[in-house]
């Protein structure tokens, strides 16, 4: 969908005749088409196996820049994580264990199911606490960074956490009301990689 028509707002104000409803458009905010987030997510998923080409590390390290990049843009713009990118990461995680390894695949499959477990019961106790879109990325984000480190997406998930309620003073009142955790996810997982690599 391009943004060819703003979304219309509503403001009631007091003038001499009486109170008046008045209305003004604002940026068009319409979730994109799915061809959009294939096409991305088809995109990071080449450029990552073009990078595990060096090492499996850095196939990694590429598809968490590049998938966290688009889920912190849709997270925090749209406040929606696309399933497909999910998907792709799941994907690309599975692949990675069997070309290099199947031992890696127990590794993705305890990273996935870790990571996701805990936010999956608050989901299912209140929906509002926690999405199920966040579910659906700790468990793709949980199986890639398993490819490397198992418990690593679980310190990721406690990072991103600390980082969100840290940060409240200072981010949009927005986000104090709806925390974008899939923001927090990628931003934390960067730098988490970076330091798995290298200890290595």
């Amino acid at each position: 969908m391009s943004p060819v028509l703003g979304q219309v707002a509503e403001v009631t104000v007091l003038g001499v005749g009486g109170p008046r409803t008045l209305s003004c458009a604002g940026p068009d905010r319409s979730f994109p088409a799915m061809a959009v987030w294939v096409g991305v997510s088809l995109a990071a998923t080449l450029v990552s196996v073009a990078s595990s080409l060096v090492s499996v590390g850095a196939g990694v390290l590429v598809a968490v820049v590049g998938f966290g990049a688009v889920v912190g843009v849709a997270d925090v713009v749209w406040r929606r994580i696309p399933n497909v990118v999910c998907v792709s990461m799941a994907v690309l995680a599975v692949g990675f264990g069997l070309v290099f390894d199947s031992v890696l695949l127990s590794s993705v499959a305890v990273g996935a199911l870790g990571t996701c477990t805990p936010v999956l019961v608050l989901h299912l106790i209140n929906p509002t606490w926690v999405g199920f879109g966040d579910v659906k990325y700790l468990a793709a984000l949980g199986a890639l960074l398993g490819v490397l480190f198992w418990p690593a997406g679980m310190v990721v998930l406690w990072v991103a956490s600390v980082a969100a309620v840290l940060s409240r003073p200072w981010v949009p009142s927005a986000w104090r009301r709806s925390v974008p955790l899939g923001f927090w996810l990628s931003a934390s997982s960067v730098p988490l990689v970076v330091v798995v690599l290298v200890v290595q």
